[in-house]
Parts: C-alpha cells; structure tokens; sequence
C-alpha cells in the first residue's frame, strides 16, 4: 500500500509536467507562421515523448511539426535531418496508436517527405511504404479527407512508369478529399492542380477559385492563408483576376519552388 500511495506521489507530478509541456507545445504551435514558434513546439513535444513515451497523439503531433520543419528547411543537410526526424516519430505513433488514422496519415506524409529529401533509386521503396500507409489509413477511416489529399499528390507527383504514377487515381484520390473535407483549401488546391495537369482548365479555375472564399479552419489558419496565396498565383498565371470568371488561357500554374508557387505552408509530401 505505501508503495501505490509513493507511485502516485511521483506518477502524480510527472503526469501534470507532461501535459503542460504539451499545452506549451500546443500554443508554440498555434503561433507557428511565426519565427521560431515551429522550432519551440518541437522541442516541447520532444520533452513530453520524453516524459511519456506510450502516448501516440504526443508522437503524431511532433511528426506533424516536423513536417513542417521539412518543407521550410533552408539547406539540404537541414531537410534531411528534420525528415529523419519526422519518419522516426510517425513510425512510433503508427507503433503506439495501431487503430488511428491519423497515425497511419502522418506516416505516410512523413515517408514521403523522407523520399524527396533523399533523393535517389532507394527512395522509390519509400514511396511506395508511405502509398501503403495511406492506403491502411482509408481503410481505418475511409472518409479521412487528409488521407485522401496526400494520396492524390502521390499519384499526381509521381512518375508512371518508374513509380505508382496515375493521374486517374489521383483525381478520384483528390475528388474525395474535397467531398469530405470541403473547408480545407490544401484539398481544393490538389484537385485545382490534377484538373490543369489533365488540360481541364475550367475545372481548375473553378477549385482555385473556391479557395479564395474559404474561411481558415482553427487548425489550419497559416496553411490555409499560404495556399490562398497559391491559388490567386496560380489564377495569375493563367490570365485570370480575382472574382473573374475561367478563361481559356493556356500557361502552365507554377509549382512549388516556382515563382509564384507560393506553398511553404502547405501540407503535402
């Protein structure tokens, strides 16, 4: 009985340390378009891992932020670490949280991540893994639009006779991801970009042009403003102004890392 009555006592404080580290970690994170707030989240979540290693939303949350030191990385060295980093943490959230989506999600997207910062004939193993991951995410949840909107840059991005390439697949992978996640602009945007690629330029416009009306979601404020952004470079791009109707312009949108491809914020692989 004293031995309970002490394991409470140290189990006690632990517990409460771990979730303000947490809480902490979480208003870094709200803040995150800001400079270093990415940077203190990690930190924080790498503390509360630390502390209790068993809880996987602890480890999908610190695989997200990650992710997002990833895609702001300024050097390759940088990229690789923070994706190393970012496959570790997501591999342990799959291991601790078998049964979640999410976990599943945020591997795939991390594996991905991992791929391109590796650059190479090993990475296509990758890709494929982070497919599957995926794919074992839909069939937790099949109306996970996150899932679903990661899957289709794989299928859009992705060459198709080295690799799971499939422009088709994409579009039914991006249509979905709209029909479930209607207020996220990341998802607008992936099907605005497959339509174009597939030389459906009214359709396209038409995504790009819905984004602009969207209202940001409570956990997507930043990602939603920079894929805004993207959308009205992209409309650019293709001779359209905002509130204008499609055109039958024929330049190409720019990518990411174009000028004018304005998608640091956006959460794709």
């Amino acid at each position: 009985m004293r031995t309970f009555l002490l394991f409470l006592l140290l189990a006690g404080p632990l517990g409460a340390e771990t979730g303000s580290l947490a809480q902490q970690a979480q208003l870094a994170w709200q803040d995150r378009d800001k400079p270093g707030q990415t940077e203190t989240a990690i930190r924080l979540w790498q503390q509360a891992v630390k502390a209790e290693p068993n809880r996987g939303e602890l480890w999908i949350a610190l695989s997200k932020a990650l992710g997002r030191a990833v895609r702001h990385a300024k050097t390759s060295t940088e990229r690789e670490e923070w994706a190393d980093q970012a496959r570790d943490a997501a591999k342990a959230a799959v291991d601790l949280s078998p049964a979640s989506a999410e976990a599943y999600a945020t591997y795939g997207e991390a594996l991905g991540q991992w791929a391109n910062a590796h650059k190479g004939v090993h990475s296509l193993g990758t890709v494929h893994q982070a497919v599957e991951m995926l794919q074992k995410s839909i069939a937790i949840d099949p109306r996970y639009a996150y899932a679903h909107m990661l899957l289709a840059e794989f299928y859009r991005q992705s060459p198709r006779f080295f690799s799971i390439g499939d422009k088709k697949k994409a579009l039914e992978q991006a249509q979905l991801a709209v029909d479930d996640g209607p207020d996220y602009a990341i998802n607008h945007l992936v099907l605005a970009r497959i339509w174009l690629d597939l030389d459906m330029k009214e359709k396209g416009i038409a995504e790009l042009q819905k984004i602009a009306t969207l209202t940001p979601p409570a956990d997507a404020i930043p990602e939603t403003r920079a894929d805004q952004q993207t959308a009205a470079a992209m409309l650019q791009s293709l001779g359209i102004t905002p509130g204008e109707k499609g055109s039958s312009a024929t330049s190409q949108p720019p990518q990411c890392g174009e000028a004018g491809g304005v998608c640091s914020e956006s959460s794709q692989p």
